[in-house]
């Protein structure tokens, strides 16, 4: 009888092998993705060069449409 040949049918010696590789590289890969993440999160919190609205409706959470400056827009669209 032939064994299986699909993604499940992998030797146990085949799945310890993935363990360890998971084991060496998988916190240094979460670790890594942490710091990145991280920094691009402080480095758009603390931006400081967006224009602040003052109407009532741009600190809204009710409203639909929230008023954002052409200057601010402009900056996000080269942004995105």
């Amino acid at each position: 009888m032939k064994a299986p040949q699909g993604k499940g049918s992998s030797t146990s010696l085949d799945r310890a092998g993935q363990f360890v590789l998971f084991l060496v590289f998988g916190p240094v890969l979460l670790i890594l993705n942490v710091i990145v993440d991280s920094f691009w999160y402080f480095a758009h919190v603390y931006k400081m060069d967006l224009d602040k609205s003052s109407s009532s409706k741009a600190f809204s959470v009710d409203k639909e449409l929230v008023e954002v400056h052409r200057w601010t827009y402009k900056k996000m669209l080269r942004y995105f």
